[in-house]
């Protein structure tokens, strides 16, 4: 029986369609980023790392500061690859690096790029940490700390130990066991006892910032608390609203311009301090309205006596490595891993596995009808029996792998066709004109009209196929 197929013409346009198609859509793709998620763990490290430099204080971020620092380190990291692909690879090594360092493992810090680390890191030095002027102290006055808008200092007034610095104000909330009344007030530190002297100034802080010099008295009361603790506390109701919103945003640092103290080699701890994780997954599951970074005294490394960070290069600490902007991540991280068991490639697809099977099926079914009707006939089977092993290249069999192939090369990185020619004036006596350009305009717009190419591909072939079997006649 012989097969005859005259057909070939809306086949071969078909066949020349879909070569020009799979030729040019790596071109129009899409430019494809992906947005950052947020990095709390690299974020809550990086602060660490600067609080155990002497660089910042306790730190604390709402919500909307934690928005801002993803936002400057995705324009940070996006500026440090502005290839696509190569930051789309950046962003997904910091994804695992932050889920590490949220799950407590040890980090091994050759393993990153120092300029994807830095990256981030920048952008959290903008939120924690940006750059003030340096501070004026006077003789009567100590620095007390940098904020998003100046500094502070202060003075201590007769009852206050002055060895002893004040440590960044807190809010404290108590009730007065003689009246029963509650309060809320912020405190700056504790009494040398916790006997009351109603009314005493023990210290006073003083504001310079864009709203001029601002002062703020706090006091000692008859408050007691359950541990029996007297802070020097300031009641929030009057307090002047500058002053209050900047001890109520946290956040001091030490020295006026970390980034500068930061711009050649940061030290970074090998492991997120258990305090630290314990307050992410408090923020995680929303027992805190705001993300608290403040490691205790024991997670944190002892600086040397003297040190001071605004002058002097940060020391060699315990359970911390330099991290430079031009370290380059090392191949083989030491100690070698053993590696796992290679993951077997799949053969690529052709159709074999079901083309081959139909053949020696129709074979044998040929030849026991040939030995039990006709035992006198004698046929050549030969070429049904050779049946081809690359069967599954051609058509029509081999459409499911076409289709796979087709869609494998929508996922192409995006290749913008670039246009670059000379106008000839020279031969007018001027210089040519260089243009330049590309089809990166397109970007917007190219999804659209590559899913309707990827359908009427789709409707022709299977509309070819059907007029090819069914269709009828040979025209």
């Amino acid at each position: 029986m012989n097969v005859k197929i005259s057909r070939f013409v809306n086949l071969k346009i078909l066949a020349v369609t879909l070569a020009v198609i799979i030729a040019i859509m790596p071109f129009f793709q899409p430019k494809k980023v992906q947005a950052s998620p947020l990095l709390i763990g690299i974020v809550a490290l990086l602060t660490t790392g600067m609080i155990a430099g002497g660089y910042a204080r306790d730190t604390i971020l709402t919500p909307e500061q934690i928005n801002n620092a993803n936002d400057y380190c995705t324009a940070n990291l996006q500026a440090a690859f502005p290839d696509p692909a190569e930051y789309n690879k950046q962003l997904g090594i910091l994804q695992n690096l932050d889920n590490d360092i949220k799950a407590g493992k040890d980090i091994d810090w050759s393993k990153y790029s120092g300029k994807a680390l830095y990256a981030v890191l920048k952008g959290v030095v903008d939120v924690v940490g940006p750059t003030q002027e340096q501070a004026v102290v006077t003789d009567n006055e100590y620095f007390f700390s940098y904020y998003y808008d100046g500094y502070i200092t202060w003075k201590p007034g007769r009852n206050w130990i002055v060895s002893k610095k004040p440590s960044w104000p807190y809010r404290c909330a108590g009730t007065n066991y003689a009246t029963g009344q509650s309060f809320d007030s912020l405190g700056i530190g504790e009494k040398k006892n916790h006997h009351p002297m109603t009314g005493t100034v023990d210290a006073q802080l003083f504001f310079y910032g864009s709203s001029g010099k601002k002062s703020l008295y706090f006091y000692s009361d008859t408050y007691y608390f359950k541990d029996e603790i007297m802070p020097i506390y300031r009641p929030l109701d009057g307090m002047d609203p500058y002053c209050k919103n900047v001890l109520l945003g946290g956040n001091g640092y030490l020295v006026p311009n970390i980034t500068a103290k930061t711009a050649n080699k940061v030290k970074l701890p090998t492991r997120l301090p258990q305090t630290v994780i314990n307050n992410i997954n408090n923020y995680y599951n929303g027992d805190t309205e705001n993300l608290t970074i403040a490691p205790t005294p024991e997670e944190l490394p002892t600086l040397p006596d003297g040190y001071n960070p605004v002058t002097n290069d940060l020391p060699d600490l315990p359970g911390y490595v330099d991290v430079t902007p031009d370290q380059e991540p090392t191949t083989d991280p030491e100690p070698t891993p053993t590696p796992p068991d290679p993951t077997p490639t799949p053969p690529e697809y052709n159709g074999d596995e079901w083309v081959n099977p139909i053949g020696d099926f129709f074979d044998g079914l040929l030849k026991f009808m040939k030995a039990a009707f006709i035992p006198t006939l004698s046929l050549n089977l030969d070429a049904l029996s050779a049946v081809p092993d690359n069967l599954g290249e051609k058509f029509p069999f081999s459409l499911p792998s076409d289709i796979i192939g087709m869609v494998t090369m929508f996922q192409a990185e995006p290749v913008p066709i670039e246009i670059s020619f000379n106008i000839p004036t020279h031969i007018f006596g001027y210089q040519d004109i260089p243009i330049k350009g590309d089809t990166s305009f397109m970007d917007d717009y190219m999804p659209a009209i590559r899913n309707l190419i990827f359908l009427l591909f789709l409707f022709s072939l299977a509309w070819s196929t059907f007029n090819m079997f069914f269709g009828g006649g040979d025209d």
